[in-house]
């Protein structure tokens, strides 16, 4: 990790060795990644030191019950070691992703996660699964992957029955606690995962050279026409 950053982040700076800031981006219908990720996470608390910061709304949609959601906003406000924002604008979210050692989407169906790249360009490798085209722009390179049964076209968790919902709960609470385990048990790869964050967002998600390639593909076009 950089020097700079390290300095930005001096109050845990041995995050590296033996804590993480993660930070949990949620967006829309934030229980719908998964009720039990508090639980999960929380055995990691004394251990090693995790402050987990959260940023997304509350809403009532298929995954989740009243009663979930109750227990979720009771977590959220009372808990120490978290942190939580309905909303922010979207620097400040950039802010926060700065300070973070790992992001984390556990998602059900996003069709492509640009909260992933928004992290990953602050060089804060993320947790995701591997659902549609998030394959595509995180691996184990650059973060960690956390494998969910799938359509066959598309790519979508298959989520039809409640067995199909509770299967996939499970799979992701099973994947979520070895990714931590992996990242608590070697966490000098987080600096790496970062870098290559960043590479491959200036190898792939650059502005300037996407933007050079658009005018490329109007310019022949037009000549086309002419």
């Amino acid at each position: 990790m950089d020097d700079r950053r390290i300095e930005e982040q001096e109050d845990c700076v041995c995050a590296l060795q033996s804590s993480a800031e993660m930070k949990w981006n949620m967006g829309k219908g934030m229980e719908a990644k998964a009720y039990d990720f508090f639980r999960e996470v929380k055995q990691y608390v004394d251990r090693h030191g995790i402050h987990l910061t959260v940023v997304g709304r509350l809403s009532f949609e298929k995954w989740g019950t009243k009663k979930e959601r109750e227990e979720w906003e009771g977590i959220l406000n009372n808990e120490a070691w978290i942190t939580w924002y309905e909303t922010l604008p979207n620097d400040e979210v950039l802010k926060l992703c700065k300070k973070a050692h790992v992001g984390c989407l556990p998602t059900f169906q996003d069709t492509y996660g640009y909260s992933i790249l928004e992290m990953q360009a602050c060089g804060c490798p993320v947790i995701t699964t591997d659902i549609r085209a998030i394959p595509e722009i995180n691996d184990s390179s650059c973060g960690w992957l956390i494998s969910l049964e799938k359509n066959a076209v598309g790519g979508e968790a298959i989520h039809y029955t409640k067995e199909d919902k509770k299967k996939r709960k499970e799979e992701l609470l099973g994947g979520l606690a070895q990714c931590l385990e992996n990242i608590f048990s070697h966490p000098e790869q987080i600096e790496q995962k970062a870098l290559n964050s960043l590479n491959r967002i200036k190898a792939f998600h650059n502005p300037q050279e996407y933007a050079t390639k658009i005018r490329e593909v109007y310019g022949r076009t037009q000549r086309q026409v002419s």
